[in-house]
């Protein structure tokens, strides 16, 4: 629809330039009824250069509606712009309409001016029927699908649940030590794979913990065979032990009473050394005596 209706003030512009310079509205008025037969078009009109209408033209019979010259700030925008223009307004008391405006320029050749604005105004209301239109069929289509949606979610859940269940009642089985408890699932596809491998799962865990026991078993007799081997051992060396003791008190005695006995001879031998040291200390003193009497003699 936009580029109708540019294409429609395109033609307008091109086809008043002559009317538009001259100010001659009958130049105009067979490209305005032109414009007005397209069943979308609501309002033509050509204005000059400050933006006033030279001739315009509605689908109504409320002519007050007709603006009769362009607002400032539409016609700012053309005039810097120098290009073509589309705003959304109303006529006829509320109807919605598209604005595609257009400048009117001289046929000069050497260099274009601008003389005036063309203006086609297209109606709104079939876009909105069409939106409407839109709306409710896509209401209807959005209705169906999430009825079907839900439809499909809930034969999914069905399918999907039960051997959910199954699978959390397995796990639940074997976090107790059931480990003999299998899963059966026979619906195919990546949940029968998961119960399959949760069976295996489970089916290596019972062979771990049988080895574990028989591990267990195993080291407990090898455990129970070094103890006593220890035991006997640790009897043997106590045994020997004391046995060693035995002898090296023997010894100690024997060594005690040698050692009474050495020190009873040396205490003898020091009696007698003073024994004799004290007979030579008489002897001495006896030859004195009898030297001194000989003297006297």
């Amino acid at each position: 629809m936009i580029e109708v209706g540019f294409h429609l003030s395109d033609e307008l512009a091109f086809s008043s330039s002559a009317g538009v310079i001259e100010k001659n509205p009958a130049q105009i008025q067979p490209a305005l009824q032109n414009a007005l037969k397209e069943k979308e078009v609501k309002m033509a009109a050509v204005y000059d250069k400050q933006g006033s209408a030279i001739i315009s033209s509605q689908i109504s019979s409320q002519k007050e509606d007709i603006e009769v010259e362009i607002p400032d700030e539409i016609k700012k925008n053309l005039i810097e712009s120098k290009g073509r223009l589309r705003t959304k307004g109303h006529l006829n008391k509320g109807a919605d309409v598209y604005n595609f405006y257009t400048p009117v320029e001289s046929d000069n050749e050497q260099e274009s001016e601008l003389v005036g604005f063309a203006r086609v105004a297209v109606s709104l209301e079939k876009i909105a029927v069409q939106r409407r239109t839109i709306l409710k069929y896509g209401g209807i289509v959005t209705f169906l699908i999430t009825l079907a949606g839900g439809m499909i979610a809930y034969l999914i859940a069905v399918r999907v649940t039960k051997p959910v269940r199954l699978l959390r009642r397995g796990a639940e089985e074997i976090g107790k030590g059931n480990l003999e408890y299998r899963i059966e699932i026979k619906t195919g596809g990546e949940i029968k794979e998961l119960a399959q491998t949760f069976n295996q799962m489970a089916e290596n865990l019972q062979e771990s913990r049988a080895r574990l026991r028989k591990t267990k078993e195993t080291l407990e007799e090898k455990v129970e065979t070094r103890t006593k081997e220890l035991r006997e051992l640790n009897q043997k060396l106590e045994d020997r032990v004391q046995k060693r003791t035995q002898e090296l008190r023997k010894r100690v005695n024997e060594l005690e009473r040698f050692h009474r006995l050495t020190v009873g001879r040396e205490m003898k031998m020091i009696e007698l050394k003073d024994k004799i040291k004290e007979l030579k200390q008489k002897i001495k003193q006896y030859k004195e005596k009898v030297n001194s009497k000989e003297d006297e003699d």
